[in-house]
């Protein structure tokens, strides 16, 4: 799962052909394996053609862009966390790019700071989870048959159940962050991608 970006009108490099598109219902393995090796060295040579990004890594991309480069809209910013084929024009695209790549490092110190903070949080996280299921199993044990899972924790033992879930992922005491890792090598990957798209579409 992840988010695919197309250049709307990418610079293509002279010389450079996309290589013709096959009946993938019809193609040997051999086919196959050598369309997508033409294809993947086509988007190297032409860097503003395709950008992914797992939804784990494209979510601080595109919230990095946001907090830092003063382009996007609040429905640019929204509408870039789906896969909606949400379109950004080339004038946006190419600032986007510009600003990325002229404070690149500001994205490396961020990067370090993540990666020194991150071994500590995933550690709370870990013992939050052990935690939650210690209460769980707790609470469960001294029920007498009446709760045997979340659901009827949520019924029986609200109060408990609003523990429990604040301790799981994203019940709002963990680090969210050690999900979502930070790279300034994607920032400057994805601000080359805007430099030479011609605007682009998330998808």
């Amino acid at each position: 799962m992840g988010m695919d970006v197309y250049g709307l009108n990418p610079k293509i490099k002279e010389g450079s052909v996309k290589p013709k598109e096959i009946d993938f219902g019809k193609a040997t393995d051999q086919e196959k394996e050598t369309y997508w090796d033409l294809e993947n060295k086509y988007q190297e040579a032409n860097v503003g053609v395709y950008f992914r990004a797992n939804v784990w890594c494209w979510r601080p991309i595109w919230n990095y862009v946001y907090d830092t480069t003063d382009v996007l809209t609040d429905e640019d910013y929204r509408l870039g966390h789906e896969n909606s084929y949400h379109k950004i024009t080339e004038k946006k695209a190419v600032r986007i790019g510009k600003e990325l790549l002229a404070n690149i490092k500001d994205a490396e110190a961020k990067q370090a700071s993540y990666e020194k903070d991150r071994q500590p949080r995933v550690k709370f996280n870990k013992l939050c989870e052990e935690a939650a299921d210690v209460l769980y199993d707790e609470i469960v044990d001294k029920s007498d048959g009446l709760i045997t899972c979340p659901g009827d924790m949520k019924i029986h033992d609200p109060a408990n159940y609003k523990r429990w879930t604040a301790l799981n992922t994203f019940g709002g005491v963990q680090f969210e962050s050690t999900s979502y890792p930070f790279n300034a090598n994607y920032i400057k990957e994805f601000a080359n991608f805007c430099i030479n798209s011609g605007g682009f579409e998330i998808g």
